[in-house]
C-alpha cells in the first residue's frame, strides 16, 4: 500500500519523554480521563456573539457545550482535572463533519493550567476544579472552595447500557498570544452513559463572561467513564486545509494505538520512541533510555533494529517475522511483531511495535491493527473474520450485509493490502490475532 500524496512536508511526532517518562516537552500530549461530564446547551444569542472574536462566525443552530473531567494518567500534562466552555463556529468543520469549537473560558489544574494557557489559548488558564461523586451523583466544582464560581452535578442513568463506541477529531480554535487565532486537533474515543439530571450553577464569582453564558435549554448531557484525549499541536489559522487535515489524521492514529488493548508503541525506523500507549509503559519499563527503544539484552538490540528498520520500510503485505526478546524484569521473554505504518502519518519511517508478554492475557481483537495498516472501520472486521477463517456467507451473516457487499468490500482489502487470496489474508491475521484474544469481535 503506498501512502496517499499529501501537499505538505509531514513534521516528525515529538514526545520528548525523558528515559521513556511520561512527560513531554512538546505537542502530541495523550491522557486518559475518566468521569468525563458533558452538557450540550443553548445560549443567549447576543452573549454567544461578544463572546467570539470579531474574525469568527457563531453556528447558532448548535449548541455549545460545557464539560467537566479528570484526567489521572498519560502523556506530557497528567494528571490533572479540568473545566471548559466551547462554542461551535462556522467554517472550521472537523473531519467527522462536527462543526469547530471556539474554546471560550476554561480552568486547568497542575501542569496542563500553564501549557494550555500559554501553547494552546490564552483565554486557559490554571485554577482550582474539582471532581468527585458520592456513588449516585457525579459532582464538580471551579474556583476558590470557599467561593466557588460553578457547580455542576450530573446523575447518570446507569446500569443503562452506553452508546456503542464512538470515536472522531474535532476541531478546537484558541486565541494567541499576541493576536491572531490557534486550531488543533483533538481525537477521542469513547461510550456515552445517558445522564438523567443536570444541575449546572454559574455562581455570582464566576466571570462576567461565564455569567452571561448561562445555559438557556440543556439539549443533552452525558457521563463518559473514561475517554483518552489526544492533543495535536497548535497551529495558526491560515495553516493550508491539507496539513490540518493531517494533524487530524495524526492524532486518530495515536488514539487508535491508545486503545489497541496490548502493549503498543510507534517507533522511527532510527529506534525513537514516537508513542507508546498505557500497556506498553507498564511492560517496557527499563528498556527505553533517553527516548530510544532498547532491548533488555544488549545481544537482541541488532535483530531489534533490524526488524524494526524492515517494517518501516515495507508495505502491509510484509510483517517481519515476530522475536523474542529476553531479559524482562519478570525472567520472562516477550515477543515483539512489527508492523509497517504509513510515514505520512507518523511523520517520518516508523513501525507499530506490538508487545506479548506470553504469561498475561491479552485483551483485543486483530481488527484495531488492520486499521492501523489502512483499512477502514468496516473493512477491517471482514478482513478479521475471513482471515480468521470464515467463509464470506458465515462473515456476512454475523456482520449484518449481503454477500455481494462482503465480496466486493473483500476486493478493497485485498488492494489495499496488496495481496490476491484469502491465503495471504489469513497469513496477516493470525499475525496479529496472536497478539490478541482468539476471537474476532463483532
Amino acid at each position: 500500500m503506498q501512502p496517499k500524496s499529501v501537499t505538505t512536508s509531514p513534521s516528525p511526532l515529538v514526545l520528548g519523554h525523558k528515559d521513556g517518562g511520561p512527560e513531554s516537552a512538546e505537542p502530541p500530549y495523550h491522557v486518559r480521563t475518566v468521569d468525563f461530564i458533558c452538557v450540550f446547551a443553548t445560549f443567549d444569542r447576543d452573549a454567544v456573539r461578544r463572546s467570539l472574536p470579531a474574525e469568527l462566525e457563531p453556528a447558532y443552530e448548535e449548541p455549545g457545550f460545557l464539560a467537566l473531567y479528570t484526567a489521572p494518567t498519560g502523556w506530557g500534562i497528567a494528571p490533572y482535572s479540568a473545566f471548559f466552555l466551547a462554542l461551535p463556529v462556522v467554517g472550521f468543520n472537523s473531519p467527522d463533519g462536527s462543526h469547530g469549537y471556539f474554546m471560550v473560558e476554561g480552568y486547568y489544574t497542575g501542569r496542563a493550567g500553564p501549557i494550555m494557557h500559554d501553547l494552546y489559548n490564552r483565554r486557559l488558564q490554571p485554577g482550582e476544579v474539582r471532581h468527585w461523586n458520592d456513588g449516585r451523583h457525579w459532582h464538580g466544582e471551579v474556583g476558590d472552595p470557599a467561593s466557588p464560581m460553578i457547580h455542576m452535578r450530573a446523575t447518570p442513568v446507569l446500569p443503562r447500557p452506553a452508546t456503542p463506541l464512538t470515536a472522531g477529531v474535532h476541531h478546537y480554535l484558541g486565541e494567541r498570544h499576541g493576536g491572531g487565532l490557534n486550531i488543533y486537533s483533538v481525537a477521542y474515543s469513547t461510550e456515552f452513559y445517558p445522564v438523567e439530571d443536570v444541575q449546572l450553577d454559574i455562581l455570582p464569582s464566576a466571570s462576567p463572561l461565564m455569567r452571561s453564558l448561562q445555559p438557556e435549554t440543556v439539549v443533552f448531557s452525558s457521563l463518559c467513564m473514561q475517554m483518552p484525549l489526544t492533543f495535536g499541536p497548535p497551529r495558526p489559522i491560515g495553516t493550508p486545509p491539507a496539513e490540518v487535515v493531517l494533524e487530524s489524521a495524526r492524532m486518530s492514529l495515536l488514539d487508535l494505538l491508545s486503545r489497541l488493548g496490548r502493549p503498543a508503541a510507534l517507533i522511527s525506523e532510527s529506534g525513537r520512541v514516537i508513542f507508546i500507549n498505557g500497556e506498553g509503559e507498564t511492560l517496557l519499563a527499563g528498556a527505553i533510555h533517553s527516548g530510544q527503544f532498547e532491548a533488555w539484552r544488549t545481544s537482541d538490540r541488532g535483530q531489534v533494529r533490524r526488524t524494526i528498520e524492515t517494517a518501516a520500510r515495507s508495505g502491509p503485505s510484509v510483517l517481519p517475522e515476530p522475536i523474542a526478546l529476553e531479559g524482562h524484569e519478570q525472567g520472562r521473554p516477550v515477543i515483539l511483531q512489527a508492523i509497517p505504518v504509513s510515514s505520512v502519518l507518523a511523520g517520518e519511517p516508523a513501525a507499530l511495535v506490538m508487545f506479548s508478554d506470553p504469561a498475561r492475557p491479552m485483551d483485543g481483537d486483530p481488527t484495531a491493527a488492520l486499521e492501523l495498516l489502512g483499512l477502514t472501520r468496516a473493512e477491517a472486521r471482514i478482513a478479521a473474520r475471513v482471515g480468521a477463517g470464515q467463509t464470506t456467507k458465515e462473515a456476512a451473516r454475523d456482520i449484518g450485509i449481503t454477500d455481494n457487499t462482503l465480496r466486493s468490500t473483500l476486493q478493497v482489502v485485498y488492494d489495499k493490502l496488496d495481496i490476491q487470496k484469502q491465503s495471504e489474508l489469513a497469513r496477516i491475521v493470525v499475525r496479529l490475532e496472536g497478539f490478541g484474544s482468539t476471537s474476532v469481535a463483532g
